[in-house]
């Protein structure tokens, strides 16, 4: 969690969470690290300011935000709570590592895991960010 300065989420895990992190009485250490950390929320749907704390919405086009992200200074970047984001920017060759974490399996996360197959194909090496995102 020290090296994550951004985290991406869609709608529905944004509501999730934020429905729960903030008052979690569980799991101390990710429920600070999550209510802290910068939240860029992808949605079709949400308008207006976010309530939960340090919550943007994603102007624009998603892929066109991530590629900017990756070029500004900072930590890693991580997708959380959203496979439907992942795959996006898997396809979009806008992911550098993909570590898959699962806690909980549902009908709907089901559905979309195995909505058409993603081919294999090779993660570009370590390049997380542009050089002028180093961690100190």
């Amino acid at each position: 969690m020290e090296i994550t300065d951004a985290v991406i989420l869609g709608r529905v895990g944004y509501q999730d969470w934020a429905g729960y992190w903030p008052t979690a009485q569980q799991d101390e250490g990710f429920a600070k690290f999550i209510t802290a950390v910068s939240k860029h929320v992808a949605s079709r749907t949400l308008k207006g300011r976010l309530e939960w704390a340090n919550s943007t919405l994603i102007e624009g086009e998603l892929l066109d935000f991530v590629r900017d992200l990756k070029q500004k200074p900072g930590k890693d970047i991580a997708v959380m709570a959203s496979i439907s984001l992942v795959r996006q920017l898997l396809f979009a060759g806008l992911l550098d590592e993909l570590s898959l974490i699962t806690t909980r399996s549902s009908p709907a996360a089901a559905a979309t895991c195995s909505s058409p197959p993603i081919r294999p194909r090779a993660l570009p090496s370590k390049a997380r960010h542009a050089p002028a995102r180093a961690t100190s």
